[in-house]
């Protein structure tokens, strides 16, 4: 007799590193996945709306999850900025629906958060997993995130706080800007503390496996970015790692585009070398990385 499959529902699977997760987890063939979508519907996803507790409550009841995993949100800084209700609404509020009925249904959840729970301007102290987020995070998302972690930590749940700088993958985020643009344009001396998403499924699938091991705040960073990486030299790494061009080409002091015209054409990388030192390294962020 076959053993049942762990039960896993992705919520915002339709969105950048949901859709990645999701699909991360469909490909194994380890587990019975449902995934979600608010906005954009794709025809094998479940709509769902986290901020009305009864839609939310149906579709957990609909497929029993032994786990959550909340990608639901709204994470772009000017928009949550510039709409504070919805933002609030959706990165808080909403994730209080998602705590309270995972409590109802003892399900396990891991939810996603982000670096920006720290200030931006950390004066160089090392951020890790010990370390307490400001009150007042630099950006309406970082509070958001803030307040939503402490929703999760507070409640009963065995829970995962996985905190990311940059998710890396060819099919999303800096990468399609390179992709999109044909160029960069780049602050020499800015500092990230990028996590492939191959690192992330990893992470994902061994708090499905072993939840009491993985529970707790991590911060995700892939090994070889342990102790951060310019965003110059890592635009270089990402060019070539995902086939973007044979090769780079950094232009320092010109405002000049020279778009490539095919994958064999070096890619241009501009560098601005006023960027202010102290507003680009504003986050070192480090811890031993685990994957």
């Amino acid at each position: 007799m076959s053993q049942e499959r762990p039960k896993v529902l992705v919520l915002g699977a339709s969105g950048g590193v949901g859709s990645l997760v999701y699909s991360s987890l469909e490909k194994t063939e380890l587990y019975d996945v449902t995934g979600t979508y608010f906005q954009h519907p794709k025809s094998d996803l479940v709509f769902c709306d986290i901020h009305d507790r009864e839609n939310l409550k149906r579709v957990i009841g609909g497929c029993q999850p032994k786990y959550i995993l909340n990608f639901a949100g709204l994470a772009q800084e000017k928009l949550c900025q510039n709409e504070k209700q919805r933002a609030y609404e959706t990165n808080v509020s909403g994730v209080e629906n998602i705590v309270r009925l995972s409590s109802d249904y003892s399900i396990n959840l891991m939810y996603p958060s982000t670096i920006n729970v720290f200030s931006g301007y950390t004066h160089n102290e090392i951020c890790d997993e010990k370390t307490h987020p400001l009150t007042k995070a630099d950006s309406i998302y970082g509070q958001n995130k803030i307040e939503a972690e402490k929703i999760v930590q507070s409640s009963s749940l065995v829970w995962a706080i996985p905190r990311t700088d940059l998710v890396l993958s060819p099919e999303f985020g800096i990468t399609k800007l390179f992709e999109k643009n044909q160029f960069a344009q780049i602050r020499i001396n800015a500092i990230r503390f990028p996590v492939f998403i191959e690192s992330y499924s990893i992470y994902i699938q061994s708090f499905i496996e072993n939840p009491f091991e993985a529970a707790g705040i991590t911060h995700l960073i892939s090994s070889e970015f342990k102790n951060g990486v310019s965003l110059v030299n890592l635009a270089e790494i990402i060019i070539k790692r995902f086939n973007l061009a044979d090769s780079s080409e950094i232009i320092s002091g010109t405002t000049e585009l020279i778009p490539r015209t095919d994958k064999k054409s070096p890619m241009p990388i501009y560098v601005d070398n006023q960027a202010n030192t102290l507003a680009t390294e504003k986050r070192l962020f480090v811890s031993t990385p685990r994957y």
